[in-house]
């Protein structure tokens, strides 16, 4: 009887041994799918980061730096969901009439994307391409165009051309030869518009974060350094030089926290401001 009854409790230890292992095991599975599926949620749906892409310079540089810009998008591909990841309002303002620049064309880089990728002036045409330069408008085509962006240039007349450059070339070693290739640009313009009114714009602020952070040499210093030389080149150039950076900086010269969901692209509220100052300026 004794034995038996041995026999009998060795069984149920190995049962409940058994029975703890294949609980452990359960456990341990559902630990795993819940880490995978939280793991895979932030990866999908996290935070916007801006990841900086290779420069697409062909300008001298000992290091070429990378670009400010991130990704490599067609104009205006990005979507709604996009858009409103950036941050801040994404209404219209009321009664905003931008008629003025129905005849307008604007040419630049991923911040100049920004404004036809939240459609504030659906009149207008873009021609913008991330990671874009001054020397790189001359090659490269927009994602889906099939000739270097200033050639697009060549196909519609406009009454105002506006340019934006600079994003990208703060990191080069020689500024004189940024200002040097803009006036290239310029004349390239010119050349295929003769009778549009040219305009470049200022560099927009970052924000102070994005300044202190200093990727590729993105900080506010050397963005006033850069638009005092477009300020220079559009004097000598005779054409328009517009301070658009004016319409969006803060007291301190940053672009505001809340203007910009990575410290570099305006959102949509600030996108609006940018607008109704060109607007403003062209009206005078």
């Amino acid at each position: 009887m004794k034995v038996q009854h041995y026999q009998v409790s060795r069984k149920r230890k190995s049962r409940r041994r058994r029975m703890i292992a294949f609980r452990a095991a359960v456990i341990l599975f559902v630990c795993l799918i819940v880490g995978g599926g939280v793991y895979l949620g932030l990866r999908l749906w996290g935070p916007l980061q801006t990841s900086p892409s290779s420069s697409e310079s062909g300008s001298p540089q000992s290091n070429p730096p990378e670009s400010a810009d991130s990704g490599d998008a067609p104009a205006g591909s990005s979507s709604a969901a996009d858009s409103s990841s950036r941050g801040g309002d994404t209404s219209a303002p009321a009664n905003a009439d931008y008629s003025i620049l129905d005849d307008a064309v604007f040419v630049g880089n991923s911040v100049i994307d920004d404004l036809n990728t939240y459609n504030i002036l659906p009149n207008s045409d873009f021609f913008a391409r991330t990671g874009l330069t001054v020397t790189t408008v001359m090659t490269k085509s927009t994602v889906k165009g099939t000739v270097p962006v200033i050639d697009e240039l060549n196909n519609k007349k406009y009454g105002k051309v506006i340019l934006m450059f600079g994003l990208n070339e703060l990191g080069w070693d020689y500024p004189s030869v940024f200002k040097e290739d803009y006036g290239k640009v310029i004349d390239a313009v010119r050349q295929r518009q003769p009778n549009a009114k040219i305009y470049i714009q200022s560099l927009l602020p970052v924000s102070a974060a994005a300044s202190q952070k200093n990727t590729n040499n993105v900080n506010n210093p050397r963005i006033r350094e850069y638009n005092a030389l477009l300020k220079e080149l559009a004097q000598e150039k005779k054409v328009v030089y517009l301070d658009v950076a004016s319409a969006l900086q803060d007291a301190q010269g940053n672009l505001p926290d809340e203007a910009s969901a990575d410290g570099i692209h305006p959102n949509i509220a600030y996108c609006h401001r940018w607008v109704d100052y060109i607007r403003d300026s062209l009206e005078q």
